[in-house]
Formats: C-alpha cells, structure tokens, sequence
C-alpha cells in the first residue's frame, strides 16, 4: 500500500526544476570526458574508514523499559520477546519520494523510539550508568568515523525481522541536514544466544554448538561498497556497528527465529541542538594533524624499543593498513580498505595543488614566493582550463554539502588541501551528471557526460567557477551514481523528498 505522494519519484525530477527555474539559456554545467586523468587512479585508491564497530559487553546490560508507564522490557542482552513484540507495527519503506509497503522489499516490524526508550540513571555496575555506556560508544564512534567533529546518539527504533523477514539493498533516510551516520545495537530474546553471523549461521555442526538456543538462523547485515564489494558484519548485544548514512546495506532473509537490532540516528552537532530520545552526546574533540595521524597509521603500538634488530618495513608495508571490515573472521570474505594508506595522501594532495596552480593564468601570479616581480608572460586565452573538479566519495543532501558535515575521505581530502596551500579556492556542489552520446568505452560508460549543479541557484554559482574545467574522474564512483540515478533508489523507514535527497558533491579547486 502506497502513501500518497507529494514530490516526485525520480530524483531526475529535481534535476528539471533546476532548469526550469533557470530558464532558458541559463549556462548551469559542463561537458566532461569519460576517461580517466593522471591523476584519476592516485585518486581513487584513497580509503579511510566508512564502518566502525566495537566489542563493548556492558551494552548487553542496558535496560529497556516502555515510555507510557516505565515498564520493563528487560535488557539488550535479554529482552522479552512477547511484551515487545505487542508493541510493533509493520515496518515501510522511502521508494524515491513515496512511503511503501511491499514485503518482496521489505518485511518486518519495527517499534519506534516514542513507544520505548532506556533506562538510562540506572547503575549498571558501581556508579557507571547506561547513560556512561552510550556516553563511551559517542566517544568510540566519533573516535572511528568522524574525528574533531561533534557526536550526538538518538534512538530511532527497535528493528524486527522474524521468519522470511528481510530488507533489500538500500540507504538509510536522514532526518536532518547534520544527519551523516547508523549506529546498531543486536537485541537477545531471553533465553536465546545471537550467532555471530559469519557463515549464514550454518556451520559444521561443531560439537560446540549442541545445546545452544540461537535467537534467529540467516538475516545476514551486509554492506555493499561504492567499488562493487560488499562485507558482513555481526549486529550482537555484545557490539556495537556503525557507519554511514549513505552506504548501501541489507538484511538478508531470517530462516528461523528473531532477529532484533536496536537503530540509532548519529548526528554531527553539540548539546546547543536538542533532539528528543537523545542517549549521548559529545562535544568535538581537537583534531591530530592529519599527517601525524597518516604517518603512524600502520606503525607498531609498541615503539619504545628502536634499538632492536626487527625490520620496521611494515610500517611501510600498504597491505598492514588494509584491515578487514569484519575483524578477519573469514578468509572467504572480501577484505575492504579501511584506513588511508598514508603515503598515497601525502604524494597525491602536492600533485593535485600542483597541478591546479599550473592552470592558473601565466599573467595573474606576478610574484614568486619570496615576493619578487616576476616577468609578464601572455594569458592564456579565456577558454583554456582554470578549475580543476573530481566527485566527492560519498553522497549528501544538497543542503548538507558543507565542510562541517563531509565524511570519511571526503572531510580528509578537505583538510589536506586546505592545509597545503591557504590560497587555494575550493567549492563544494551537488551535481546531477548527465549523460550524452552513444557510444561506450569498454567500461560501459559513455564517451561523455554533462555535469550540472543541482542547486536552486547555479546559474548566480557558477559565474563564480573559472568556467572551463578538468574533470579527475574517479573510477567506479561515477558509473554507481549514474546507477542510483536510473530509477527510484530505496531509503529506510521513510521517503526523501527531493530536497532531502541524496546527490552527489563535487569539489570544485582553482587559484584565484
């Protein structure tokens, strides 16, 4: 059953009221080449962390409790099934701008932060509450996903799969423009063990495992990377995971039993916001010089002892700084990039500043860097590149797409840049990109594309850009937006308007 909708479906359609508003004429994009920039395979190869999950077993402690009369639900780590489950109503979904049930996408239930919440006061051991539990995985989140930026934890719902339930691939909705991130919790049935998810919960018949009660059978949580790849990763009591907002996940198909994951929204914001079912917040922490925290990346916890003969070419060795999403619980996973390598950061930025400034008009920078005239060499004419542009990693609202709120390589690169040179111009947009021609490379992209500015105001932005550009494809993250934007992309509880859709960012780098 379908909700009626008040937007459009297709996130296109926010492409043509741009241009409608513009009007005729208006020049609101560029033409861009489908094939790859020297710099376009150092670029691609940046990683940091886009997932963060910790082994935390004070979380199983925590008491739920129901918001009307403060009844126990008993705890995370043994919850009572029947009282919650009393509580739920079938859970929906965002297909583009419409709110939808269909089972064959979704199945499940849900009950919803205004029907139950936490006893938070509650001292769980000493003088250490529930609200010091949350307080601690705000820290570790902040710590694994958005360092020098402000946390802030709100219970959204409690999710519930029972037989054949399951959630296809999709993005989570945001609720806010300072909305970036999903933390999950795993929930325990009294009486019941939650499997660990690695081998869709079908080994050996290990000796081990006789006798044991486990809460539900499949209902594998999957990640599905912007690369193609996709990781698997335990939703325990014991746990927590989180990630962001923009990465696509699924639950697969629970075969027997419950699965029950605690859901909560991570805004980026201090304690001046206030937000209802809030459980932590903490402030932002001062941020490590980013190559300090490059640099050590993949050195030995223990360097206190530089005088023994042991090779330290680990510290140097790239595939030391490519962990595992799920611990290396199998082999038969795949392995996701999860750190930046450290010296792919420091070679890549001076290449790049380098080669905007070469760009510049020969007849604007009269000086050299001790201040001395320099000779007058002729402009190069108008129409010669002066902006160099590439496609941010992740996706963003339009509104959203502020220096305060980038993510994970996104927010490094920004700094980094910011950093290398101070007089370096740089612009961050939503685009739509547009394809144009027929004929296709062997990657199955099309020789070219239009990039536009998805943004009320491109036509007054864009005079603003030198207007002939470079654009640094980044391989992989252009072909899987093209991708999202063929049809209606599937979102959490709720649509998205196309105001609060998700877009791509580019960044936008000249010298003035």
């Amino acid at each position: 059953m379908a909700a009626p909708a008040s937007q459009p479906e297709h996130i296109a359609f926010a492409y043509l009221a741009v241009q409608k508003a513009l009007g005729k004429g208006e020049k609101t994009g560029w033409t861009i080449k489908a094939q790859d920039h020297p710099l376009s395979s150092a670029l691609a190869a940046l990683r940091v962390d886009e997932v963060g999950s910790r082994y935390d077993r004070t979380l199983s402690a925590v008491k739920l409790v129901t918001l009307n009369n403060g009844a126990s639900l008993g705890t995370i780590g043994s919850l009572k099934l029947p009282e919650v489950q009393a509580l739920a109503v079938p859970s929906s979904f965002g297909k583009g701008a419409e709110t939808v049930y269909d089972e064959s996408v979704r199945k499940g239930t849900e009950v919803s932060a205004d029907k139950l919440g936490f006893a938070l006061e509650e001292r769980i051991s000493g003088s250490f509450t529930a609200k010091d539990i949350f307080k601690n995985v705000a820290e570790a989140v902040a710590t694994a996903l958005f360092p020098g930026q402000p946390v802030k934890l709100v219970f959204y719902k409690l999710a519930i799969y029972e037989p054949g339930g399951h959630f296809e691939k999709h993005r989570d909705t945001t609720h806010a423009d300072s909305h970036h991130g999903t933390l999950l919790i795993g929930c325990t049935p009294e009486g019941a063990t939650t499997p660990w998810e690695d081998d869709d919960n079908d080994d050996d018949d290990d000796d081990a495992d006789e006798g044991v009660s486990y809460a539900y059978e499949g209902g594998q949580f999957s990640i599905h990377h912007s690369d193609g790849t996709s990781s698997k990763w335990p939703v325990r009591p014991d746990s927590w995971l989180a990630f962001y907002t923009d990465l696509e996940h699924s639950v697969a198909p629970v075969t027997k039993g419950v699965r029950l994951t605690l859901q909560f929204d991570i805004y980026l914001e201090d304690d001046t916001v206030e937000r209802a079912h809030t459980v932590a917040s903490v402030p932002a922490t001062k941020r490590e010089a980013e190559g300090k925290k490059l640099k050590n990346a993949g050195d030995s916890d223990d360097d206190e002892d530089d005088t023994d003969d042991e090779d330290d070419s680990d510290a140097h060795d790239e595939s030391k700084l490519f962990l595992p999403p799920n611990g290396g619980r199998s082999a038969d996973e795949p392995t996701v990039p999860t750190r930046i390598v450290p010296d792919r950061l420091a070679d890549f930025v001076p290449k790049l500043v380098a080669f905007v400034r070469s760009m510049r008009k020969a007849g604007d920078d009269t000086r050299t860097k001790s201040g001395q005239a320099k000779a007058k060499r002729p402009r190069k004419k108008s129409n010669e590149p002066r902006t160099a542009v590439f496609l941010l990693h992740h996706l963003y609202r339009q509104q959203s797409l502020l220096p305060e709120y980038l993510k994970g390589i996104d927010k490094a690169l920004y700094e980094a840049l910011k950093e290398a040179d101070p007089q370096l111009n740089i612009a961050l947009h939503p685009v739509y990109i547009n394809m144009s021609g027929d004929e296709y490379g062997e990657s199955g992209e099309p020789w070219s594309q239009t990039m536009i500015l998805a943004r009320a105001d491109a036509s007054h932005v864009v005079k603003t850009i030198p207007q002939s550009i470079v654009f640094i494809r980044r391989p992989g993250v252009e072909a899987s937006l093209l991708k999202m934007q063929e049809g209606a992309e599937y979102t959490g509880n709720e649509s998205m308007p196309t105001e609060y859709s998700y877009f791509a960012g580019a960044m936008f780098l000249w010298f003035s």
